[in-house]
């Protein structure tokens, strides 16, 4: 059956091949050609099938054409969304720098026009074709196309946006030109929402960077809550990545401090937490404001994060590090427990850093006391620790070993005041190890009958074993059967024999033609026999005016009857 050159069959051969023998691609080789044809003209579920065994087929036959990865600094010149892409679609497929299979050229070029299907699974399987098989230098084809599929319904963005979002990590110059189709609009639910803030973080460049964070901090003053606070983690997010932003960013989250929103001030303090540490030198002036904002900030983890910002630069803090110490061993008993495990950490560096202080001594004996009567035992953990730290500390100066003491002093400020690292924002972590386009990448679990693609080979395999006698595929004879190409050799031997004009195999180009002109002729015959059914009826009416009256009536009588 797969030497059947049917459109309306193939697709169905190609799926009984992927249930029966999928890893038979030898089979495969005298049909490549062929199938790469008849990829346009076959029915649009037939057209998904070919194309994965396809990608298949071309893993294993073909080398890697782009052999020294992939550049996401590379861009092609962005084009607006609606520009014509004639020119781009028409010229060649060779790189300049690896040179493309002819038969892998072959591919490509027949997948090209799939690209404008109707069908957003198709588009999907010619997106990923691309991505596993083109050279870098042509993919920049696929965004527009998957753009397009955003104007669908909310299920099929939802899947659009989840392979658009991998691709984005590695290739993030495809989607720059279209940052505005990802703006949220008001009726998108809330797993749209969050893909396209992803996105747009993603795809952020020094271009766009202005623009997009003017658009995040209007959705910040979004009523929904859970939307505000993912469009602050976006902020931080685009910080991150371009530190050259970090202070605008910033600048715009502290002015979140006073919002009313008790959710929007925690995530604000937060994502300031993370922003503050990657650049540790000059944090004193903003510490300060998050400070003077403490007794107004009611969340439990953005109060926790204020106090380890304090502990953990309070060296530069001096003047302000013990009054907020005062403060925060006012209210322990009434925090909440990540609150007193900072309360606690924050005691002891500032022992640490001040031993010889008398007040801050009193201080720190009087969180530990109230610690080590605390309901968790976290708590309770934390406070026995440090404490005992500390008194071997002091065991080691009741025995004047100075020593003793300076290698106890150095090790609990290796401890407790040691640089910690910037938190490394991880975008999109597990999105790549799913093959693109699977129902694994949607759900981000490994699906019933989930194969990955197979790897490139080393070495260039034989191109001969596609050579074949017939391999050729004319669009011409597509209409010549009834769904297989037996049907016209079945009507001739057949005891029936038909008409010779019905036994010619009609060209397409031709076929509209030949319709017009027979319809022409069907036309001129009908008004010929008008004319004359009027001749007649004129006639008739001559005769009956000549007759008499008793004639008519006779007559009259006869037509009735």
């Amino acid at each position: 059956m797969l030497n059947d050159k049917s459109t309306y069959t193939i697709g169905s051969v190609i799926m009984a091949f992927n249930e029966v023998c999928p890893e038979r691609l030898d089979l495969i080789h005298q049909h490549y050609r062929k199938l790469c044809r008849m990829l346009v003209d076959a029915e649009e579920w037939g057209q998904i099938a070919i194309i994965g065994l396809l990608i298949r087929y071309a893993r294993t036959q073909f080398l890697n054409p782009n052999p020294q990865g992939i550049k996401s600094s590379t861009k092609k010149k962005s084009q607006a969304f609606y520009s014509d892409e004639s020119s781009d679609s028409s010229s060649s497929s060779v790189d300049k720098l690896f040179a493309l299979d002819p038969d892998h050229d072959l591919l490509l070029k027949s997948c090209m026009p799939l690209l404008q299907s109707r069908n957003t699974a198709v588009v999907l399987s010619v997106v990923k074709l691309f991505y596993y098989l083109a050279p870098e230098q042509e993919a920049y084809k696929m965004g527009k196309s998957l753009v397009k599929l955003l104007r669908s319904h909310r299920e099929i963005q939802y899947v659009v946006l989840k392979n658009i979002m991998v691709i984005a990590t590695q290739r993030p110059n495809l989607f720059e030109p279209h940052l505005q189709q990802f703006f949220v609009r008001a009726t998108d639910p809330a797993f749209i929402r969050n893909l396209k803030l992803e996105i747009m973080t993603l795809i952020a460049t020094e271009s766009n960077i202005t623009f997009l964070l003017r658009e995040l901090q209007e959705y910040v003053k979004s009523p929904n809550k859970d939307f505000a606070t993912s469009a602050i983690q976006a902020i931080g997010r685009c910080a991150i990545r371009m530190p050259e932003m970090a202070e605008n960013c910033l600048n715009g989250l502290m002015k979140l401090l006073w919002s009313k929103n008790d959710a929007i001030v925690g995530e604000a303090v937060l994502v300031i937490k993370r922003l503050l540490q990657l650049r540790p030198h000059d944090n004193v002036e903003m510490i300060t404001q998050l400070a003077k904002a403490l007794d107004q900030i009611t969340v439990p983890m953005a109060r926790a994060s204020i106090f380890w910002l304090v502990g953990q630069y309070a060296q530069k803090l001096e003047l302000i590090a013990p009054d907020i110490l005062r403060k925060a061993a006012k209210d322990f008993s009434n925090s909440d427990d990540v609150v007193k495990l900072q309360v606690i950490t924050l005691a002891a560096k500032l022992v640490c850093l001040h031993p010889t202080d008398h007040t801050l001594g009193l201080l720190y004996e009087y969180i530990m006391n109230l610690a080590r009567y605390d309901v968790n035992y976290n708590i309770r953990d934390r406070a026995r620790m440090l404490k005992g730290l500390r008194g071997e500390q002091r065991l080691g100066e009741e025995d004047g070993d100075e020593k003793k003491v300076g290698i106890l002093t150095e090790r609990m400020e290796t401890i407790l005041l040691g640089e910690k690292e910037a938190p490394v924002e991880s975008l999109s972590v597990g999105s790549c190890k799913y093959t693109l386009g699977s129902m694994s990448l949607v759900l981000d679990h490994p699906m019933p009958g989930y194969e990955p693609l197979p790897d490139w080979p080393t070495k260039k395999p034989v191109a001969s074993v596609r050579n074949t006698a017939v391999d050729s595929y004319d669009r011409t004879f597509t209409v010549q059967g009834f769904g297989s190409d037996s049907f016209s050799r079945f009507t001739q031997s057949s005891t029936y024999s038909t008409p010779k004009r019905d036994r010619v195999q009609y060209d397409l180009d031709n076929f509209y033609d030949s319709t017009e002109s027979e319809v022409e002729t069907e036309e001129e015959t009908e008004e010929e026999s008008d004319e004359n059914s009027e001749e007649s009826e004129e006639t008739e009416t001559s005769s009956e005016e000549n007759d008499t009256d008793d004639q008519q009536r006779h007559r009259l009588i006869t037509k009735t009857s």
